[in-house]
């Protein structure tokens, strides 16, 4: 249990005049919320934190997000995530720094355990007050559905947060500038192998300046190297987390070679020999729906639609109704009026959208990050509000002349 008595403007000042009555406002939590959180969040989340007197500003802004829950008075309990070894360098090693940089040793519970189970042992308990989760859409529905199930047995409504991933895109208009097209768009869809619920996965870019962006595009992409950056400081991107990741990419460069709607222009290799590599494809697809357009595909895969210059209206119109997710996107342009249009247009499509910059990227303590539609809750961890998710306000009176009569006065 927490009360913070100054969270609030205006909390623990006097009103009604002289003195008479008191509310020192307050925000209080109490109960357990819980953290699934898989892979690339684990990363960022669990490892960013360091002790205090190593922390340097970048690491300071990692550990906001984690904060949410114990700020606001919760114990927590962390899911190691069952794509990572336990003690391999992220949830562990970050429980770890937490206790050295000051925080109490039980505020996080460190819990290895196999998802489901965590899942179905958390929901059920009566003391369950709120999840925040980051993962896939069919477990974050599957344990909204537990909670909704249980309702009967906790002690509190709980909150859920959620981030589930994208299908991110870049729209360049005609005004664009090709190269701040070009590095940021190989930037956003093969860092870190395009394992980030962040990464660009489809570019639409006009005709008119299709073959520069192309011509651009196959040249930087030869140049990308894919290893041990242990032992190659320019190696770009690394090997996928795992068989099943390498398998679920791998289908999707098959579909690509299969069909007749599709040209792989770069890239497609798979290697697993040692570790799980794959090179970075760019894939051009003639037909807007076909399925590498919409679904999510969390590897090192791009693919492009070249839309007719003209018909630029009909493709804002595209890019919102091609996918249901709503987490990145980005505009390309140079004509203001044409950024203006785009952002109104595509309002619902991203909860981070970015303006000539790569879909990508967002520090926590300076751009919030988070988006709707299937993508989540849209909550914004590292944003100034986060942390109120986990709060309950409460407001309090306190009178210095009590009431001496229960008459309206009227009524004298």
């Amino acid at each position: 249990h927490a009360e913070w008595p100054t969270a609030s403007r205006g909390a623990g000042q006097d009103h009604g005049g002289a003195g008479q009555n008191r509310h020192p406002g307050g925000n209080r939590c109490g109960g357990r919320a819980d953290r699934l959180l898989p892979l690339q969040r684990q990363v960022r989340l669990g490892a960013g934190e360091q002790p205090a007197h190593q922390r340097g500003h970048q690491h300071q802004q990692h550990g906001v997000p984690r904060a949410g829950g114990f700020c606001g008075g919760h114990l927590s309990l962390q899911l190691h995530s069952d794509r990572r070894k336990p003690g391999g360098g992220s949830g562990v090693d970050g429980k770890r720094g937490a206790v050295e940089a000051g925080l109490p040793p039980n505020v996080i519970q460190f819990v290895p355990a196999d998802g489901p189970v965590f899942g179905d042992a958390v929901t059920s308990n009566q003391h369950f007050c709120g999840l925040n989760f980051t993962g896939s859409v069919p477990t974050f529905k599957r344990l909204w559905k537990q909670v909704a199930e249980n309702l009967d047995c906790y002690r509190n409504f709980p909150r859920l947060a959620g981030e589930c991933g994208g299908k991110n895109f870049h729209l360049v208009h005609s005004s664009a500038d090709v190269s701040s097209v070009v590095n940021g768009t190989l930037r956003s869809a093969f860092e870190y192998g395009g394992q980030k619920c962040s990464a660009c996965s489809r570019l639409y870019a006009p005709d008119s300046l299709w073959p520069q962006i192309k011509e651009k595009l196959l040249e930087e992409t030869k140049k990308i190297k894919v290893g041990d950056p242990a032992q190659d400081f320019g190696t770009f991107f690394s090997a996928v987390i795992d068989d099943k990741s390498f398998a679920r990419i791998k289908k999707w460069i098959e579909h690509a070679k299969k069909s007749p709607n599709l040209t792989i222009l770069a890239g497609g290799g798979c290697d697993d020999s040692v570790g799980y590599f794959i090179e970075p494809c760019i894939v051009e697809s003639k037909d807007p729906k076909d399925p590498i357009m919409k679904e999510e595909i969390f590897g090192p895969i791009l693919t492009v639609y070249v839309y007719p210059e003209k018909q630029y209206k009909d493709v804002l119109e595209l890019i919102d109704t091609t996918t249901p997710y709503g987490l990145t996107g980005a505009v390309f342009a140079q004509e203001k009026s044409i950024i203006e249009e785009a952002r109104s247009c595509l309002r619902n499509t991203a909860g981070n959208f970015y303006i000539n910059d790569k879909s990508t990227g967002a520090v926590v303590a300076q751009q919030p990050f988070g988006g709707s539609r299937i993508s989540g809750t849209n909550d914004k961890p590292g944003g100034p509000h986060y942390i109120l998710r986990w709060t309950s306000p409460q407001a309090i009176k306190e009178t210095h002349v009590p009431l001496r009569d229960w008459r309206y006065a009227y009524m004298h």
